[in-house]
């Protein structure tokens, strides 16, 4: 599994993308 930086990094993508998600949702 991904650990330091790697795992940092891959939720703070994950959170990015969900937040898009959800604005596009919103607004749409």
């Amino acid at each position: 599994m991904l650990s330091g930086p790697g795992l940092v990094l891959a939720l703070q993508c994950l959170k990015v993308f969900t937040t898009l998600c959800t604005e596009k949702e919103e607004t749409d």
